[in-house]
């Protein structure tokens, strides 16, 4: 992942322009060897809590739907 990838993604998430700066800017000093800046971290942890795909919801959707079907039709 690269600059381009980590702006964009700052972008998707709507992150203020200053922040994501700051971002970029711990992504850079991380490349070159230096600990994980405090930006950065947050976005990381930003992505630790949003779903990977919408399985898991769609399946629970689904079991809801049978749900009030059967209820409907007794």
């Amino acid at each position: 992942m690269g600059e381009a990838e980590i702006a964009n993604l700052c972008n998707e998430l709507s992150i203020e322009s200053a922040e994501a700066a700051n971002i970029l800017l711990d992504f850079a000093m991380h490349k070159k060897g230096h600990a994980v800046g405090k930006h950065l971290v947050k976005l990381l942890c930003t992505l630790h809590i949003l779903p990977i795909s919408s399985a898991a919801c769609e399946r629970d959707f689904s079991q809801l739907n049978l749900h009030q079907t059967v209820d409907q039709s007794m």
